[in-house]
C-alpha cells in the first residue's frame, strides 16, 4: 500500500483508456450517498459486482463504495465541498476513484488519536482498503482531486 502520493496534474497517472463515468456533486445536499449510490450503479454495469474467484471475501464493490464515501465526505468537510467524482476502469484490473473539491490544501494524515475519539480516520481507512492514494493539485481550477486505485485481481484479505 502507498500512503499519500502527492503529485502535480502534469505527472498524475490518469489512466488514458478504459472506461471513464462522471458525477456532478456540486450543490448535492447528500453528495456522499448519491457517490454510493452512483458507484454501485457503474460498478454493476461494468460487470465488476463480485470477487474474481466467486469467493465471498472482500470485493471492489464493498471496497469501493467505503473509499468513496470517505473521500467524498471529506471533500465535503476539508475540502470547501466535493464538485466530481470521475470513476475510471483501466483493463484488465484497475479502478480509479477521483474526487475533486475547491480547496487546495493538500489533506493531511492523522497517525494517531485516541481509540475513543468519532472521525479522522477516513484517508487511513482509505489506505487499508486500497492499492494506492494520493493528492493531485490541480493547475486548471482552484482546488484538488483526491484519487485512489483498487487493483480487481481477487478478492481483499483486510489486515
Amino acid at each position: 500500500m502507498h500512503f499519500g502520493r502527492h503529485s502535480s496534474a502534469g505527472d498524475r497517472g490518469v489512466p488514458t483508456y478504459g472506461r471513464a463515468r462522471r458525477l456532478e456533486l456540486s450543490g448535492l445536499d447528500a453528495a456522499a450517498a448519491a457517490s454510493r449510490a452512483f458507484t454501485r450503479g457503474t460498478i454493476t454495469a461494468w460487470g465488476l459486482d463480485h470477487p474474481r474467484d466467486g469467493s465471498d471475501d472482500v470485493d471492489l464493490m464493498a471496497d469501493a463504495l467505503v473509499s468513496v464515501s470517505e473521500l467524498v465526505t471529506n471533500a465535503g468537510r476539508h475540502g470547501g465541498g466535493a464538485r466530481l467524482l470521475e470513476l475510471v476502469w483501466t483493463p484488465p484490473d484497475l479502478l480509479r476513484i477521483e474526487v475533486f473539491d475547491t480547496a487546495p490544501q493538500f489533506p493531511a494524515l492523522r497517525r494517531t488519536q485516541p481509540l475513543e475519539s468519532v472521525g479522522g480516520y477516513g484517508l487511513q481507512v482509505v489506505g487499508l482498503l486500497c492499492d494506492r492514494w494520493g493528492v493531485t493539485s490541480r493547475r486548471d481550477v482552484v482546488g484538488k482531486s483526491v484519487w485512489a486505485e483498487l487493483e480487481h485481481a481477487g478478492p481483499r484479505r483486510l489486515p
